[in-house]
């Protein structure tokens, strides 16, 4: 009553913790992640055992770590259930509770969610050249022989605005960095790379894992590519690739053929809005054929196959200047919600 507990906490710039009843969490019924998680509480837990299997399951699967839990009290919970909202528990309740919780609790891991949050940032216009995102976010970039293709201004502006960049190598790369929020991947792979990146299974489960758990990826030009189930070259060869996105990359052209493109949105994402072009340049060596289904975002038929998505995945055959389109570039690391998104659908025909 009086207003909403997430735009407050975006507002105050607070981390999210997520309390989770275990009395009422089995393997089949596992809660939808939270957006913007930082970490969790457990409650009623029968069990140490109980508790650590619970923390196994959630942690691989929302990414976020678990910061303690409350054994299973029936007395306690009873007394606080039936407690009046304006009276406070007895003094040695809270006592109970906070040795209760004292066995499990992870000081070191809230500790690094606090300092892991920016400070409050500043309300500026559009124009001015510094930005803070609601919290310290880490962004990790395809970085290697296969992946050269960024606008630099692109990747200043986000270290200027606190974000940490940190690269990593599809072609030689075992996993993703630790403590990713977000993983971009430009263009630039070459012929003689394709079965190198093919080879590469543990990167490429790494990537898989991150997308499951809820982990947000957006791919351009070439990596769109690599995102998609297998590439076709142009000899007629095929190569398995990560397979984030169900569909098959053609090689057109050997070379990129940059077409200077402005698209509108039919429906909005994690990423862009339905309300604001999109400007950048269409990468025209690559069809992209689905094999099941995705979500298209763009308007136009001649458009289908631009922006393509699968949850928090997004693939995009334009290489966009973010730094000239700062509403993106907020967007990028301060993902908009999808509770409210409808996009349409685009199968196999």
């Amino acid at each position: 009553v009086g207003g909403s507990l997430d735009e407050s906490c975006d507002r105050l710039n607070c981390p999210r913790i997520a309390a989770i009843d275990l009395s009422l969490m089995d393997g089949c019924r596992i809660p939808a992640r939270p957006e913007h998680l930082d970490g969790i509480l457990l409650s009623r837990a029968k069990s140490d055992e109980h508790a650590l299997k619970c923390q196994a399951t959630l942690e691989s699967l929302w990414g976020v770590p678990v910061l303690g839990w409350l054994p299973d009290s029936e007395p306690i919970d009873a007394l606080l259930d039936y407690l009046p909202a304006s009276q406070a528990p007895a003094r040695s309740v809270c006592l109970s509770l906070a040795q209760s919780f004292r066995s499990s609790f992870r000081f070191d891991a809230l500790l690094e969610i606090a300092e892991r949050v920016s400070s409050m940032p500043a309300i500026c216009q559009e124009d001015e050249p510094i930005w803070n995102p609601r919290r310290k976010t880490t962004v990790a970039v395809a970085l290697d022989e296969a992946f050269t293709n960024y606008f630099p201004e692109t990747l200043e502006q986000l270290e200027s605005a606190g974000v940490t960049l940190l690269d990593f190598s599809p072609l030689k790369g075992e996993a993703i960095p630790t403590g990713t929020d977000v993983v971009y991947l430009g263009g630039g792979a070459s012929d003689r790379l394709w079965t190198k990146l093919a080879a590469n299974h543990c990167l490429a489960q790494s990537l898989r894992c991150f997308a499951a758990r809820g982990g947000r990826v957006y791919a351009e030009g070439t990596g769109l590519a690599y995102l998609c189930r297998q590439v076709q070259l142009l000899d007629g060869t095929t190569q398995p690739m990560a397979g984030l996105l169900p569909a098959t990359a053609r090689q057109i052209s050997r070379q990129p053929q940059y077409e200077p493109l402005e698209i509108e949105f039919g429906a909005p994402s994690w990423l862009f809005d339905s309300e604001s072009p999109l400007r950048g340049y269409r990468d025209n060596s690559w069809q992209i054929d689905p094999t099941g289904p995705m979500l298209t975002f763009a308007r136009g038929e001649q458009h289908r196959f631009d922006v393509l998505g699968r949850g928090n995945v997004i693939g995009s055959r334009l290489a966009i200047h973010f730094a000239s389109q700062r509403s993106l570039l907020r967007r990028l690391v301060t993902p908009a919600p999808l509770r409210h998104f409808v996009p349409a659908m685009v199968e196999r025909k």
